[in-house]
């Protein structure tokens, strides 16, 4: 494997480990939810590290699909090289 394949493969590695301190904080801040809320779940307020965590995640969700998409073209089109895999370097 490619160093950029690997740096792409870490990114998306680290934006699944992103989910987790978000999953922890809401049921830490609800507790489990019962069959009920599972419907219609109640607003509660959250922390502001809790908001930051989803942010984050979604962020890079919402930038990893466009930018995986463009490497893994130039990477099939044979079109990489060592400035796609500083590009990869720098997204990481």
């Amino acid at each position: 494997m490619t160093a950029d394949l690997t740096y792409l493969t870490w990114t998306a590695v680290l934006c699944l480990i992103f989910s987790i301190p978000y999953i922890a904080g809401k049921v830490a801040s609800n507790g489990l939810l019962s069959p009920e809320e599972y419907k219609t779940p109640l607003e509660r307020d959250h922390p502001d590290w809790l908001r930051r965590c989803n942010l984050a995640h979604v962020g890079l969700i919402e930038n990893l699909l466009a930018f995986a998409a463009l490497f893994l073209v130039a990477h099939v089109s044979v079109e990489a090289s060592s400035v796609t895999a500083t590009i990869v370097m720098i997204f990481f």
